[in-house]
């Protein structure tokens, strides 16, 4: 019995272990982020404007969408994805829209 005891604690230790640490996802970072950033907009606007914008925390410019969703005053999914686009190495709007290609005629 003291085997199985011992076993026992071992998987108890060994499971406790290896669970991920709460909040580190960058998607639960950006939710407690946005609550503390971007005030004017309450949990479930902040969860649908993450899911929208998550590539941003990931990329270290939310700071910067939650400041421009405040100042628009907007806690929409669209006012979240207009500010993502305008943030980081996104702000320019991307590569030119190539040349058209001349016809064969």
């Amino acid at each position: 019995t003291l085997f199985f005891l011992a076993a026992a604690c071992v998987i108890a230790l060994a499971t406790a272990a290896c669970r991920p640490v709460r909040g580190t996802r960058p998607l639960q970072r950006c939710e407690a982020r946005c609550a503390r950033e971007a005030s004017s907009c309450d949990e479930d606007a902040c969860a649908r404007g993450c899911a929208v914008t998550v590539d941003r925390e990931v990329e270290g410019a939310s700071s910067a969408v939650f400041r421009c969703v405040t100042v628009a005053k907007d806690c929409s999914e669209r006012a979240f994805a207009k500010c993502g686009a305008r943030q980081g190495i996104h702000a320019d709007g991307g590569p030119p829209i190539p040349a058209s290609i001349p016809d064969d005629d």
